[in-house]
């Protein structure tokens, strides 16, 4: 029977929403819960992560980076997130960046994933929620034929996939077997109305960038902590753990302040929300995605059943050709079709 000893304990698996401009140490804040003693599994579609080099060796150690950067013609980024947000075992090639196929490139190395081995140990950092929302938006271009370079195109009608993919990521990040940071930019959402002299504004916010204002506005609802992180005049980063009427934001496990960024590292957070581990020296190394060197993965011996030659089907590694959708986001089509 189920118990709210149960469910608290359920709840301690964080959901944070860290947002903010851009240069204001976000990703460095996720960083440091490998100094806390957690595995951190960085799923980085935007940029190298140099600023973690700032961390001791002993953080960068407990850092798993997989770099799945958008190639110039292919999403990478939407793909690999749908099969782990999906639970899905499956090699990845990493100088490729694709699924590997059961020829296994000996000459490449692979991580191994299975987001069924991530424990309360582990800390998936989604970095950036902006990068898979462009990745997601060129996966349908390609789906549908569109040039996104066309900027006479003004009715693009994939704003519904887009947003339908988008909720699924939100909605399923909650059952991750881990703690889970998700890193955004913020914009500005303005609505006015009237026009010429008669316009006006009526009220602004500032929010998480998603694939349009109105979808923006959706995101912090899927998050239990939103921390907004701002650089103020002087040059310090601060952060806010409040909601205002004109700025997204609150928090369910953190108290509402204002704080300095060296003041409010993941450490502390661990410590507010009694999820730091007491000896984290001890704490194994993640099981979820692990590296294997050039040569160390084999493929999968055949085997011989009735004098036939059996084996596991091949998956595809091709190109993608214009108007046809990528295996890993084939359910979104099926989602939109439905209202999802």
């Amino acid at each position: 029977m189920s118990t709210l000893a149960d469910a608290l304990a359920e709840e301690r698996l964080l959901r944070i929403l860290a947002y903010g401009p851009s240069k204001c140490r976000k990703t460095w804040w996720a960083g440091t819960a490998a100094e806390a003693g957690f595995n951190v599994i960085l799923i980085c579609g935007e940029k190298p992560p140099s600023i973690l080099a700032q961390l001791s060796p002993q953080a960068q150690e407990r850092i798993t980076v997989v770099n799945v950067i958008d190639a110039l013609d292919r999403p990478v980024m939407a793909e690999f997130v749908t099969l782990f947000y999906k639970g899905r075992k499956f090699n990845w090639d990493i100088t490729s960046k694709r699924i590997a196929s059961v020829m296994l490139n000996e000459d490449h190395a692979h991580y191994q994933v299975d987001p069924s081995k991530l424990t309360s140990n582990d800390i998936v950092v989604i970095d950036t929620y902006g990068a898979l929302t462009w990745s997601v938006k060129s996966a349908i271009a390609i789906e549908k034929g569109i040039d996104l370079t066309d900027a006479r195109k003004t009715e693009w009608d994939f704003y519904q996939y887009e947003g339908n993919f988008l909720n699924w990521f939100l909605n399923q990040g909650r059952q991750l077997q881990s703690h889970l940071i998700v890193v955004a930019h913020s914009t500005i959402y303005e609505k006015y109305e009237g026009r010429g002299s008669e316009r006006k504004l009526v009220w602004s916010r500032e929010q998480p960038q998603s694939s349009s204002n109105p979808h923006g506005m959706q995101v912090g609802k899927a998050f239990g902590d939103i921390l907004y992180f701002n650089r103020n005049r002087a040059g310090t980063v601060k952060i806010n753990t409040a909601g205002t009427s004109d700025r997204d934001g609150g928090c369910e496990n953190i108290p509402p302040g204002l704080f300095n960024w060296e003041d409010l590292q993941f450490k502390h957070v661990a410590e507010m929300t009694g999820i730091l581990p007491p000896n984290p020296q001890d704490i194994p190394p993640q099981q979820a995605i692990v590296y294997h060197a050039p040569g160390e993965l084999k493929p999968p011996e055949r085997k011989t059943v009735g004098g036939l030659l059996s084996q596991p089907p091949k998956e595809t590694t091709r190109t993608l050709k214009t108007g046809e959708k990528p295996a890993a986001l084939a359910f979104l089509n099926a989602n939109t079709r439905k209202g999802a």
